[in-house]
């Protein structure tokens, strides 16, 4: 796979994780393995890819490889710092209980 295929697969992905996000206040068909995938392919595997598909655009720009459209990267970037800030903003909520 091309590095180009890897970004669409990635942007896919990140289309999955707004699905998700907005699965938690509107469920979609619940208790279905479609409900399932979704979640498993938005929450889950769309950070994977983007990290792996930001790695190897840094990676192709450092070896001096010239990219056509860079729109893809930018929003794949601009999805990994939402999932990195909703991952953190979790986290540190689950520390502030009031035991």
């Amino acid at each position: 796979m091309s590095i180009s295929q890897f970004n669409k697969l990635a942007f896919i992905t990140n289309i999955t994780f707004l699905l998700a996000m907005v699965m938690r206040y509107y469920p979609l068909l619940p208790g279905t393995a479609f409900q399932s995938a979704l979640l498993i392919c938005g929450l889950v595997l769309s950070p994977l890819f983007n990290v792996f598909v930001l790695l190897a655009n840094f990676y192709w720009q450092r070896k001096g490889v010239k990219q056509f459209h860079k729109t893809i990267p930018l929003l794949n970037a601009g999805f990994l710092s939402l999932q990195v800030f909703l991952l953190l903003t979790g986290i540190l909520s689950l520390a502030n209980t009031n035991s």
